[in-house]
Formats: structure tokens, sequence, C-alpha cells
């Protein structure tokens, strides 16, 4: 299943603080209830529905300030430890 846009995670949101409970919020919606789940506690967490994203660049900046480091070798880092780039394909559905 293709990632949430930033507006069906608004919707979620919604429609959970309107007082549905998150398993109605899944059928309506079409997706699964774990989805919908995810969603609330981010929200929760960060007071946002979207996606927290960054480059490598602002990992290496914020890890290592002062030092220079290409992103190549931030992004080796980050894939050794298991972290991957995503980047999120729209189709004309």
């Amino acid at each position: 299943m293709p990632l949430l846009t930033e507006i069906q995670s608004a919707q979620i949101v919604a429609l959970l603080e309107a007082g549905l409970i998150q398993s109605a919020v899944a059928i309506r919606m079409g997706i699964n209830r774990s989805t919908v789940s995810r969603v609330f506690s981010r929200y929760q967490e960060t007071d946002s529905s979207a996606r927290p994203t960054r480059v490598a660049r602002q990992v290496g900046n914020e890890a290592l300030s002062g030092r220079r480091i290409s992103t190549q070798t931030i992004r080796r880092r980050l894939h050794k430890r298991g972290l991957r780039s995503q980047f999120v394909l729209e189709c004309p559905c």
C-alpha cells in the first residue's frame, strides 16, 4: 500500500478527534487499523500528522557540528544502521 498523503493523515486525526474509534476510521478510509493507530500516535508525539523527513546533509550537520563530511559517507553510515532513504511516488490512479 502506498504511503498516506498529508491530507489523508490529517483526515484520520480529524475523524479520531471527532470521536470515531480507530476501527471505524480504518473502515471508512479503507486502510488497516494499525495504520490509523500509527498516524494518531505520531500526531500525539509531534503534534503534527506530517511525516518527519530529513536529508542526509541535515543529519550530518546535526551529528558532526563543525566538521565536514560528505553526504555519501552519511548515507553509507545511515545505511549500515538500517536507515534507508525513501521517496514518495505519486501515481495518477
